[in-house]
Parts: C-alpha cells; structure tokens; sequence
C-alpha cells in the first residue's frame, strides 16, 4: 500500500480492480486482533503507570485531610476534599422485588427492556409488547476459519 494506491488493490487495463473478500476478511481480522492487543497493552500501562500513581496520590491526600481534621485543602493548582460515593446493590432480588411491587416504590428501581425477553416474546405472539421499540439491524461480522 501506498499514498497513490490506499486500497492496496492493483491497476488493470480495464481499470482497478476491487479488493476481493478474501483478503478484506483477512484484514479485518488482523486488524482486529491488532486493536485488541493494543487496547491491552494501553489498559495495563496506564494501570502501572497511571492510575498506581493516582491512588497513591489519593490516599496521602486523605491521609492528609484525616490528620489535618479537615474536609479540603486548597492550593494554588487546585482543590482536593472528601465526598462520598454510595454503591446501592440488591442483594436478594426476589425480596427486593415483592417490596417493590407490593408497595408500588417503582423510584427504587430503573426500568429497562430485556433484549432476550423481548426477542422471546416477539417470537411467541408476533407482535411486541406495548411500550417497545424493536429496531434489527443488519451489520458485518468476521470470525477466524474453525
């Protein structure tokens, strides 16, 4: 390949000749494992070299804070102080479940569409249950020869 032929493809007398599927599956895949062997390697260097660091910038931080009896600090380049951050889980989800229904707090959970649910349905009854949008799309797949 080069900046005169990107597509890799050569010339004929009866013009260029399109890139054959072969050779674009070929491509996909290499390049594809390529993307993923760098997203990887990315993934661990800013594990080592980046986010290492920051957390043990956090916690000198907290640290600080903790034995200073204070809530923030701010400084010319910036401001650091504590929050709180709340992870809200289900734990047993048959009993969260009949709490909801049977109280009507339906603010105590999020509503979405199971895609298998629905496709299951869609199958069942030939229609879609009220509500929902069902949008297929058509769109390429590569797999590596078995």
């Amino acid at each position: 390949m080069n900046d005169e032929n990107p597509f890799g493809f050569m010339p004929t007398e009866a013009g260029p000749q399109p890139p054959r599927p072969i050779d674009l599956i070929t491509e996909y895949i290499q390049l594809r494992d390529r993307k993923k062997a760098a997203e990887e390697a990315y993934k661990q260097w800013v594990e080592a070299n980046i986010n290492r660091r920051l957390d043990r910038i956090e916690a000198e931080l907290m640290a600080f804070l903790n034995d200073s009896g204070t809530d923030s600090i701010k400084t010319a380049n910036g401001t650091a102080f504590k929050r709180t951050e709340t992870s809200v889980t289900v734990a047993d989800q048959k009993e969260f479940s009949r709490y909801v229904i049977s109280s009507e707090a339906w603010g105590l959970i999020d509503f979405r569409a199971s895609k298998t649910g629905v496709k299951e349905f869609l199958e069942e009854h030939q229609s879609l249950p009220p509500g929902i949008n069902f949008v297929p799309a058509t769109v390429i797949s590569v797999r590596k020869p078995s």
